[in-house]
């Protein structure tokens, strides 16, 4: 079944991800042949791999030309920056507490607790099956690992840098100004992109 439409657009982004993997890609966990038949998406969410939330970041990344672009849509809800995932992996992956590693054979990488038994997995190949159009793309993903990455760091209890900014400060200047500026642009980008997704869910 293809997910292009009559028009030969694109299909919405959660019609184009269902069509396309059918099964919770990480734990996968598929649909039953009836639950396919009646369209039940119960408990299985389409979810974006890089956040609607900033789309504005995905064009600076410059994703958009690396994705078929849906032309209703725009870029940021391409099928290849969604994985069709059940509701409380969804959740998880959001918050970053799993990810993905493109770069270790797609193995699912767990930064909390292990609970439901996915470190180590790989996700499923239907969704990452270069034959597709719609394949997930792998630097999405892996921009995804380095968020949860960076992410988990933080949590540590050793941030990168010591020293905060001061509220009401030149943002711009101080990290220009100071040590490793590219790196500490990169640290306050995601720091920042990660608290934008941590209070507002998905």
């Amino acid at each position: 079944m293809s997910s292009l439409s009559a028009s030969g657009r694109l299909r919405s982004f959660p019609a184009a991800v269902r069509n396309r993997d059918r099964i919770c890609v990480i734990t996968g966990v598929p649909l039953t042949q009836r639950e396919l038949l009646l369209q039940r998406w119960t408990g299985f969410d389409a979810a974006h791999i890089f956040p609607v939330a900033v789309e504005s970041m995905f064009h600076n990344y410059n994703f958009g030309e690396l994705v078929v672009l849906d032309e209703r849509d725009g870029s940021v809800n391409s099928p290849q920056n969604g994985l069709l995932l059940q509701t409380n992996v969804h959740r998880r992956f959001d918050q970053y507490d799993i990810s993905i590693n493109p770069n270790d054979d797609y193995r699912i990488v767990c930064f909390l607790d292990d609970s439901l038994g996915l470190a180590g997995r790989q996700l499923d190949t239907i969704c990452r099956d270069i034959e597709h159009p719609y394949h997930v793309n792998d630097n999405i993903i892996f921009w995804h690992f380095q968020q949860a990455v960076l992410a988990n760091m933080r949590g540590t209890g050793e941030p990168v840098f010591d020293e905060d900014i001061p509220p009401g400060s030149d943002t711009m200047n101080a990290i220009l100004s100071g040590p490793a500026p590219a790196e500490r642009m990169e640290f306050e980008l995601s720091s920042r992109l990660s608290d934008v997704i941590r209070g507002q869910g998905s």
